[in-house]
Protein backbone atom coordinates (compact mmCIF):
# COMPACT_ATOMS: atom_id res chain seq x y z
CA UNK A 1 0.00 0.00 0.00
CA UNK A 2 1.22 3.49 -0.78
CA UNK A 3 2.37 5.36 2.28
CA UNK A 4 -0.23 7.73 3.69
CA UNK A 5 2.27 10.47 4.36
CA UNK A 6 3.15 10.54 0.66
CA UNK A 7 -0.22 12.17 0.10
CA UNK A 8 0.59 14.86 2.61
CA UNK A 9 3.82 15.55 0.75
CA UNK A 10 2.02 16.34 -2.53
CA UNK A 11 1.76 19.95 -3.63
CA UNK A 12 -1.46 21.45 -2.21
CA UNK A 13 -1.11 24.86 -3.83
CA UNK A 14 -3.28 25.23 -6.95
CA UNK A 15 -1.58 27.40 -9.59
CA UNK A 16 -3.81 30.23 -10.69
CA UNK A 17 -6.33 29.67 -7.91
CA UNK A 18 -7.79 32.71 -6.24
CA UNK A 19 -8.16 33.00 -2.51
CA UNK A 20 -11.65 31.91 -1.53
CA UNK A 21 -12.47 29.81 -4.62
CA UNK A 22 -12.13 26.57 -2.56
CA UNK A 23 -9.68 24.74 -4.86
CA UNK A 24 -6.95 24.35 -2.24
CA UNK A 25 -9.55 23.23 0.28
CA UNK A 26 -10.89 20.58 -2.12
CA UNK A 27 -7.40 19.31 -2.88
CA UNK A 28 -6.38 19.14 0.80
CA UNK A 29 -9.63 17.48 1.82
CA UNK A 30 -9.30 14.90 -0.97
CA UNK A 31 -5.75 14.09 0.16
CA UNK A 32 -6.98 13.69 3.75
CA UNK A 33 -9.89 11.45 2.69
CA UNK A 34 -7.56 9.29 0.67
CA UNK A 35 -5.19 9.06 3.62
CA UNK A 36 -8.11 7.77 5.72
CA UNK A 37 -8.91 5.17 3.02
CA UNK A 38 -12.03 6.89 1.69
CA UNK A 39 -11.35 6.90 -2.04
CA UNK A 40 -14.99 7.42 -3.12
CA UNK A 41 -15.32 10.62 -1.12
CA UNK A 42 -11.92 11.76 -2.35
CA UNK A 43 -12.96 11.20 -5.99
CA UNK A 44 -16.03 13.41 -5.51
CA UNK A 45 -13.86 16.35 -4.37
CA UNK A 46 -11.30 15.69 -7.10
CA UNK A 47 -13.99 15.53 -9.81
CA UNK A 48 -15.25 18.93 -8.68
CA UNK A 49 -11.71 20.32 -8.61
CA UNK A 50 -10.87 19.05 -12.12
CA UNK A 51 -14.15 20.39 -13.48
CA UNK A 52 -13.19 23.84 -12.20
CA UNK A 53 -9.53 23.59 -13.29
CA UNK A 54 -9.03 20.76 -15.80
CA UNK A 55 -5.29 21.29 -16.19
CA UNK A 56 -4.41 20.77 -12.52
CA UNK A 57 -2.11 17.71 -12.50
CA UNK A 58 -1.92 16.96 -8.72
CA UNK A 59 -5.70 16.43 -8.62
CA UNK A 60 -5.48 13.87 -11.43
CA UNK A 61 -2.62 12.12 -9.62
CA UNK A 62 -4.68 11.85 -6.42
CA UNK A 63 -7.70 10.65 -8.40
CA UNK A 64 -5.52 7.99 -10.04
CA UNK A 65 -4.52 6.79 -6.58
CA UNK A 66 -8.14 6.71 -5.44
CA UNK A 67 -9.28 4.78 -8.54
CA UNK A 68 -6.41 2.35 -8.15
CA UNK A 69 -7.64 1.59 -4.62
CA UNK A 70 -11.13 0.97 -6.00
CA UNK A 71 -9.76 -1.38 -8.65
CA UNK A 72 -10.49 1.00 -11.54
CA UNK A 73 -7.08 0.41 -13.06
CA UNK A 74 -7.80 1.57 -16.62
CA UNK A 75 -9.27 4.84 -15.36
CA UNK A 76 -6.37 5.21 -12.94
CA UNK A 77 -3.90 4.71 -15.81
CA UNK A 78 -5.69 7.41 -17.80
CA UNK A 79 -5.49 9.82 -14.86
CA UNK A 80 -1.76 9.00 -14.47
CA UNK A 81 -1.23 9.88 -18.13
CA UNK A 82 -3.13 13.15 -17.78
CA UNK A 83 -1.26 13.99 -14.57
CA UNK A 84 2.13 13.36 -16.18
CA UNK A 85 1.23 15.75 -19.00
CA UNK A 86 -0.22 18.45 -16.76
CA UNK A 87 2.30 18.83 -13.94
CA UNK A 88 5.99 19.28 -13.33
CA UNK A 89 7.13 16.58 -10.93
CA UNK A 90 9.12 17.45 -7.85
CA UNK A 91 11.59 14.96 -6.41
CA UNK A 92 9.19 13.67 -3.71
CA UNK A 93 6.17 13.56 -6.03
CA UNK A 94 8.19 11.80 -8.72
CA UNK A 95 8.92 8.88 -6.39
CA UNK A 96 5.27 8.73 -5.28
CA UNK A 97 4.02 9.02 -8.88
CA UNK A 98 6.35 6.30 -10.17
CA UNK A 99 5.17 3.89 -7.48
CA UNK A 100 1.55 4.75 -8.32
CA UNK A 101 2.11 4.08 -12.04
CA UNK A 102 3.83 0.78 -11.23
CA UNK A 103 0.94 -0.32 -9.00
CA UNK A 104 -1.67 0.65 -11.60
CA UNK A 105 0.20 -1.19 -14.35
CA UNK A 106 0.48 -4.27 -12.13
CA UNK A 107 -3.27 -4.14 -11.44
CA UNK A 108 -4.11 -3.82 -15.13
CA UNK A 109 -1.88 -6.76 -15.99
CA UNK A 110 -3.30 -8.95 -13.23
CA UNK A 111 -6.92 -8.18 -14.09
CA UNK A 112 -6.39 -8.89 -17.78
CA UNK A 113 -4.46 -12.08 -17.13
CA UNK A 114 -7.12 -13.46 -14.76
CA UNK A 115 -10.07 -12.12 -16.84
CA UNK A 116 -11.44 -10.77 -13.58
CA UNK A 117 -12.95 -7.80 -15.37
CA UNK A 118 -14.36 -9.58 -18.40
CA UNK A 119 -17.47 -7.84 -19.66
CA UNK A 120 -16.95 -4.86 -17.40
CA UNK A 121 -13.48 -3.76 -18.47
CA UNK A 122 -14.58 -0.57 -20.17
CA UNK A 123 -17.42 0.24 -17.78
CA UNK A 124 -17.03 3.48 -15.85
CA UNK A 125 -19.23 4.08 -12.85
CA UNK A 126 -20.05 7.61 -11.79
CA UNK A 127 -19.36 8.29 -8.14
CA UNK A 128 -23.00 9.05 -7.41
CA UNK A 129 -25.74 7.21 -5.63
CA UNK A 130 -26.98 5.71 -8.93
CA UNK A 131 -23.49 4.72 -10.05
CA UNK A 132 -22.68 3.03 -6.74
CA UNK A 133 -26.05 1.23 -6.78
CA UNK A 134 -25.37 0.00 -10.33
CA UNK A 135 -21.96 -1.27 -9.31
CA UNK A 136 -23.45 -3.16 -6.38
CA UNK A 137 -26.09 -4.71 -8.65
CA UNK A 138 -23.34 -6.03 -10.92
CA UNK A 139 -21.37 -7.36 -7.94
CA UNK A 140 -24.52 -9.10 -6.61
CA UNK A 141 -25.18 -10.60 -10.03
CA UNK A 142 -21.63 -11.97 -10.07
CA UNK A 143 -22.16 -13.41 -6.59
CA UNK A 144 -25.41 -15.11 -7.61
CA UNK A 145 -23.86 -16.51 -10.76
CA UNK A 146 -20.38 -17.57 -9.59
CA UNK A 147 -20.74 -17.58 -5.84
CA UNK A 148 -18.04 -14.93 -5.56
CA UNK A 149 -16.91 -11.76 -7.24
CA UNK A 150 -13.77 -12.36 -9.29
CA UNK A 151 -13.14 -8.67 -9.50
CA UNK A 152 -13.32 -8.30 -5.75
CA UNK A 153 -11.01 -11.28 -5.31
CA UNK A 154 -8.61 -9.77 -7.83
CA UNK A 155 -8.68 -6.43 -6.02
CA UNK A 156 -8.10 -8.17 -2.69
CA UNK A 157 -5.20 -10.12 -4.16
CA UNK A 158 -3.73 -7.00 -5.70
CA UNK A 159 -4.14 -5.18 -2.41
CA UNK A 160 -2.39 -8.02 -0.60
CA UNK A 161 0.38 -8.04 -3.21
CA UNK A 162 0.68 -4.29 -2.89
CA UNK A 163 0.93 -4.57 0.89
CA UNK A 164 3.61 -7.25 0.56
CA UNK A 165 5.52 -5.08 -1.89
CA UNK A 166 5.21 -2.13 0.46
CA UNK A 167 6.37 -4.30 3.35
CA UNK A 168 9.35 -5.44 1.29
CA UNK A 169 10.07 -1.81 0.41
CA UNK A 170 9.87 -0.75 4.05
CA UNK A 171 12.10 -3.67 5.04
CA UNK A 172 14.52 -2.65 2.32
CA UNK A 173 14.43 0.95 3.54
CA UNK A 174 14.99 -0.21 7.12
CA UNK A 175 17.86 -2.42 5.98
CA UNK A 176 19.28 0.44 3.94
CA UNK A 177 19.07 2.73 6.96
CA UNK A 178 20.80 0.08 9.07
CA UNK A 179 23.46 -0.30 6.38
CA UNK A 180 23.91 3.47 6.28
CA UNK A 181 24.17 3.61 10.08
CA UNK A 182 26.61 0.71 10.05
CA UNK A 183 28.64 2.40 7.32
CA UNK A 184 28.62 5.64 9.34
CA UNK A 185 29.77 3.78 12.44
CA UNK A 186 32.51 2.03 10.47
CA UNK A 187 33.52 5.36 8.99
CA UNK A 188 33.62 6.94 12.45
CA UNK A 189 35.64 4.00 13.81
CA UNK A 190 37.99 4.20 10.83
CA UNK A 191 38.27 7.94 11.32
CA UNK A 192 38.97 7.48 15.04
CA UNK A 193 41.53 4.77 14.26
CA UNK A 194 43.16 6.98 11.63
CA UNK A 195 43.22 9.92 14.05
CA UNK A 196 44.69 7.71 16.77
CA UNK A 197 47.28 6.36 14.34
CA UNK A 198 48.09 9.90 13.16
CA UNK A 199 48.45 11.07 16.77
CA UNK A 200 50.70 8.08 17.53
CA UNK A 201 52.80 8.82 14.44
CA UNK A 202 53.14 12.46 15.44
CA UNK A 203 54.11 11.44 18.96
CA UNK A 204 56.69 8.96 17.63
CA UNK A 205 58.00 11.63 15.30
CA UNK A 206 58.30 14.10 18.17
CA UNK A 207 60.09 11.48 20.26
CA UNK A 208 62.44 10.64 17.38
CA UNK A 209 63.14 14.32 16.80
CA UNK A 210 63.80 14.82 20.52
CA UNK A 211 66.11 11.77 20.59
CA UNK A 212 67.90 12.97 17.45
CA UNK A 213 68.31 16.42 18.96
CA UNK A 214 69.62 14.89 22.18
CA UNK A 215 72.06 12.71 20.22
CA UNK A 216 73.24 15.70 18.21
CA UNK A 217 73.71 17.77 21.36
CA UNK A 218 75.59 14.89 23.02
CA UNK A 219 77.75 14.50 19.91
CA UNK A 220 78.43 18.23 19.86
CA UNK A 221 79.36 18.14 23.56
CA UNK A 222 81.60 15.12 22.99
CA UNK A 223 83.36 16.83 20.10
CA UNK A 224 83.77 19.99 22.18
CA UNK A 225 85.21 17.98 25.05
CA UNK A 226 87.54 16.15 22.65
CA UNK A 227 88.63 19.48 21.22
CA UNK A 228 89.32 20.84 24.70
CA UNK A 229 91.14 17.62 25.63
CA UNK A 230 93.29 17.88 22.50
CA UNK A 231 94.09 21.50 23.31
CA UNK A 232 94.98 20.48 26.86
CA UNK A 233 97.13 17.60 25.60
CA UNK A 234 98.87 19.94 23.16
CA UNK A 235 99.54 22.41 25.94
CA UNK A 236 100.89 19.60 28.14
CA UNK A 237 103.08 18.34 25.29
CA UNK A 238 104.38 21.83 24.63
CA UNK A 239 105.10 22.29 28.34
CA UNK A 240 106.85 18.92 28.48
CA UNK A 241 108.89 19.77 25.40
CA UNK A 242 109.88 23.11 26.84
CA UNK A 243 110.78 21.45 30.13
CA UNK A 244 112.80 18.82 28.31
CA UNK A 245 114.56 21.48 26.26
CA UNK A 246 115.32 23.46 29.40
CA UNK A 247 116.58 20.35 31.15
CA UNK A 248 118.69 19.42 28.15
CA UNK A 249 120.04 22.94 28.00
CA UNK A 250 120.84 22.89 31.70
CA UNK A 251 122.53 19.51 31.30
CA UNK A 252 124.57 20.78 28.39
CA UNK A 253 125.54 23.88 30.32
CA UNK A 254 126.49 21.73 33.32
CA UNK A 255 128.57 19.46 31.11
CA UNK A 256 130.22 22.47 29.50
CA UNK A 257 130.94 23.94 32.94
CA UNK A 258 132.37 20.63 34.10
CA UNK A 259 134.57 20.41 31.04
CA UNK A 260 135.68 23.98 31.55
CA UNK A 261 136.44 23.22 35.18
CA UNK A 262 138.37 20.12 34.20
CA UNK A 263 140.26 22.10 31.57
CA UNK A 264 141.01 24.80 34.13
CA UNK A 265 142.15 22.18 36.61
CA UNK A 266 144.34 20.49 34.01
CA UNK A 267 145.77 23.85 33.03
CA UNK A 268 146.40 24.64 36.68
CA UNK A 269 148.16 21.30 37.13
CA UNK A 270 150.22 21.95 34.02
CA UNK A 271 151.15 25.39 35.33
CA UNK A 272 151.97 23.85 38.69
CA UNK A 273 154.15 21.19 37.10
CA UNK A 274 155.80 23.83 34.95
CA UNK A 275 156.42 25.96 38.00
CA UNK A 276 157.90 23.00 39.86
CA UNK A 277 160.06 22.19 36.85
CA UNK A 278 161.28 25.79 36.66
CA UNK A 279 161.93 25.81 40.38
CA UNK A 280 163.85 22.59 40.12
CA UNK A 281 165.99 23.93 37.29
CA UNK A 282 166.68 27.08 39.19
CA UNK A 283 167.73 25.05 42.17
CA UNK A 284 170.12 22.97 40.12
CA UNK A 285 171.53 26.07 38.50
CA UNK A 286 172.24 27.58 41.86
CA UNK A 287 173.96 24.44 43.04
CA UNK A 288 176.13 24.50 40.02
CA UNK A 289 177.04 28.08 40.59
CA UNK A 290 178.15 27.19 44.05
Amino acid sequence: MLREFDLAETEVHVPGAKRGDGLEILHGRAAALLAFDKPNDAIQDLDRLTSIRPGFGPAKMLRADARERLGQFDQAARDCLLASRAMVQSKDNTEYFERLQSTVAMGQHFVRETLADAGERERVFEVTGEGIARRREIDLADLLQDGSSRKREAIAMIKKTRELLEKDRLDYEAGRILDIDSAKQKRERARATAEKSRTARLERRRQEEAELKARREAEARRKEEEKKQKETDMQLMEAELMAAEEASQRTSEAKAAAKAAEAAAAEAEDEAELAELLASRRGRSRQRER
